[in-house]
């Protein structure tokens, strides 16, 4: 994929397997002989790499079992606002990981011109962009951004992309993890919740509308027994935000939700604020009713 930011441009040869690598390096040098005073350049893809105005070849191996050297392999499915942003953040340090977006003219934008972040910050990032019928292979982490109301058909899809170890993680709403678990299994679902609002302004640029300091995420799963990628995956929250563990993830879960259905709808309807929902005596009755009612539902499905 072609991507550029500005005056520079990368090209990216993501190869299945080292022979693979070698059988370019070979085209490539053959190719080169013939065009007098071309440039060629072989860069680690590393944070080390430093924009250069020339036209630069990067080559990047996946060895067989998914991994990209010794990391895994990773992607962010439903890549909008939310996961453009932290794919530019692991992006930009290194670390390989695939954005899969439905949106066509979106995930061009983002081959063509990077991802690029505005708003309380602003940096352009290339990335490795996909649709999702340009998938290939399996991965070991799959984040999952996607609206809830579409999971049976999707995490079916993506079961058939996850790796025989692969551990999916949903950056979703309400509590998507028992339904996901059910095509799945508890043993490779993680949950995640995220402190932090972007918004899509056109295909390829994402507002973040949260300041440096506020992006975090909590961080848990639904099995006694955490998936053995637990660890990689908070590493890679940690390039952009803290990580909070949760111990109780589905207690972190009801409380969000909790809240969401309570003050949500109310400062919707009133047209105010959460806190000023809560104030006036009629309203703060139906938000207080709002709250039992969520607190008897979790206390019914145990």
């Amino acid at each position: 994929s072609f991507s550029n930011c500005g005056q520079y441009s990368y090209t990216f040869f993501i190869m299945d397997t080292p022979i693979a690598l070698f059988e370019l390096m070979f085209f490539y040098i053959s190719i080169i002989e013939h065009v007098p005073g071309l440039i060629k350049k072989f860069f680690p893809y590393s944070s080390s790499l430093k924009p250069c105005p020339t036209f630069d070849i990067i080559i990047a191996t996946y060895t067989q079992g998914g991994t990209y050297m010794n990391q895994k392999r990773c992607c962010i499915y439903g890549a909008g606002s939310l996961g453009t942003i932290l794919g530019a953040f692991i992006s930009k340090a290194g670390v390989p990981i695939e954005l899969i977006n439905r949106n066509k003219a979106h995930v061009e934008a983002l081959k063509t011109k990077g991802a690029q972040v505005v708003g309380t910050m602003n940096f352009c990032q290339p990335v490795v962009a996909y649709t999702p019928s340009e998938m290939s292979g399996t991965y070991d982490i799959v984040f999952l951004m996607t609206k809830q109301q579409h999971n049976p058909e999707v995490v079916t899809m993506l079961k058939d992309f996850l790796a025989p170890d692969g551990v999916l993680v949903t950056f979703q709403n309400g509590l998507p993890e028992m339904q996901i678990a059910e095509i799945l299994g508890e043993e490779r679902v993680l949950g995640c919740t995220v402190a932090w609002g972007a918004t899509l302004q056109s295909p390829g640029v994402c507002e973040l509308t949260s300041e440096p300091d506020a992006l975090s995420y909590s961080l848990g799963a639904i099995s006694a027994k955490r998936s053995k990628h637990f660890n990689q995956v908070k590493e890679l929250l940690e390039l952009m935000g803290k990580v909070d563990v949760e111990e109780n993830f589905i207690g972190t879960r009801w409380s969000k939700l909790l809240i969401n259905a309570a003050f949500s709808g109310m400062s919707a309807v009133l047209g105010c604020t959460f806190g000023e929902a809560a104030g006036p005596k009629e309203s703060r009755r139906i938000v207080q009713a709002l709250i039992k009612e969520c607190i008897d539902v979790c206390k019914k499905g145990g």
